[in-house]
């Protein structure tokens, strides 16, 4: 009375199933089911179930057709899970009836029922997978913090807002990426028109799983840039809305603020300062650590320490880039009870710090940054005691003329 066959697609069915899909490409799409049967006029024969298996996310789109004796409010397609327990269905009113479902990868049960035994007649149904992201990284489940996918690239590509089973949708996913120094994340992203909505947000988080950033998914390509310090993060794709689904690619874009740096993080403070063992430093400020509650925690401090010989001068030079001009930065030259000597502000490049007749002894250098992020250069003359590898890393004082 059942049988399945082997037909070959309809080309409107793959048409109206890639059309609702908005992603997958008209290659991309499968048959993944195609069934026929007969319901007897009378008698007890009140369904029939057709397992389905889905290999990927996507949108599955049901094409049924059926005499019309047995059209009916009381006829219906439903689709269940594979516990048997019913996700979605609808009335069978109209032939050819067309109708999408959005499913996650798994086995499902396609169900045609009739609820009055004299509606009766043949019955065919076809299944077509537009998967929701064919290029998909993700390995399921990633919906918590504790599951995260990586990726060599940092590529994350996958799809939420699919059916799982009854009342169950995968409406998160979770990445992980490390940064190994101050470092500009740039962020390339696309998604299905099907999920772009402000119930649709993408956040960085913590180890904690405490949101430090977010953005809305409300455009079909857009790009989204932080400044993070070194450290694990993750990212959580998730939607409130279970209206929404569909495939996203997040390309991600890793720049080291500073390729060498002659920091050493934490140096946040005159108890932190990193020793100065040569003219030219390179560091970097401003970059996001970390949040707890909801206090933010950004590296707005860098010290440098250096020793002086009596009556000496010390001089800075500082190089920085636009996105560090600001009159909330600065650059200064403190001693060791952390008072400002001399300072100047960061509106411009090149700025120059000088103290002359200083008592011999130890000396810091400050950049602050409250407004901004980006790497620096600091030039460093005058009467400052350096090791000197060259002796075995005895002192030797490098003089304002060098």
């Amino acid at each position: 009375m059942v049988r399945q066959k082997n037909g070959k697609r309809n080309g409107l069915v793959v048409f109206l199933c890639l059309l609702l899909a908005g992603w997958a490409l008209v290659a991309n799409a499968q048959q993944i089911g195609d069934w026929s049967g007969y319901f007897p006029n009378g008698g007890e024969i009140y369904y029939f179930d057709h397992p389905m298996d889905v290999p990927q996310d996507g949108l599955v789109t049901l094409v049924t057709t059926v005499d019309s004796t047995f059209l009916s409010q009381f006829s219906a397609i439903h689709v269940l899970d594979q516990y048997g327990e019913i996700i979605d269905y609808t009335i069978l009113l109209n032939s050819p009836n067309t109708w999408s479902v959005p499913l996650a990868a798994g086995s499902f049960i396609v169900r045609i029922g009739r609820g009055l035994t004299n509606k009766y007649g043949n019955y065919t149904i076809t299944a077509n997978l537009a998967p929701a992201n064919p290029g998909a990284t993700e390995t399921e489940n990633n919906d918590l913090l504790a599951d995260a996918n990586t990726h060599p690239a940092n590529l994350f590509a996958g799809a939420i807002g699919h059916w799982r089973a009854k009342n169950v949708k995968d409406l998160s996913d979770y990445y992980r990426f490390t940064l190994t120094g101050d470092t500009d994340v740039h962020f390339d992203l696309t998604a299905a028109a099907t999920l772009l909505d402000f119930d649709t947000v993408l956040s960085l988080r913590n180890g904690s799983d405490t949101g430090m950033a977010s953005t809305y998914l409300t455009a079909p390509s857009m790009t989204w840039d932080l400044h993070l310090a070194a450290g694990t993060y993750y990212l959580r794709l998730f939607t409130h809305d279970y209206a929404r689904y569909g495939g996203y690619t997040i390309n991600t874009t890793t720049t080291l603020a500073v390729a060498s740096s002659s920091e050493t993080e934490i140096n946040d403070s005159i108890a932190e300062a990193d020793p100065i063992r040569s003219k030219t430093l390179y560091g970097s400020i401003g970059y996001y650590r970390d949040k707890i509650g909801s206090t933010e925690y950004w590296d707005n401090y860098d010290y440098f320490a250096c020793r002086v010989s009596q009556g000496g001068t010390l001089s800075i030079e500082i190089l920085s880039p636009p996105t560090l001009h600001n009159f909330n930065n600065g650059i200064s030259i403190r001693n060791a009870s952390d008072v400002a000597l001399n300072y100047d502000y960061l509106t411009g490049s090149p700025r120059t710090v000088t103290v002359n007749n200083l008592d011999a002894g130890t000396y810091y250098i400050r950049v602050s940054c409250a407004v901004g992020y980006g790497a620096y250069q600091i030039n460093v003359s005058g009467n400052v005691i350096l090791p000197n590898p060259a002796a075995g890393g005895i002192i030797a004082p490098l003089l304002l003329a060098d």
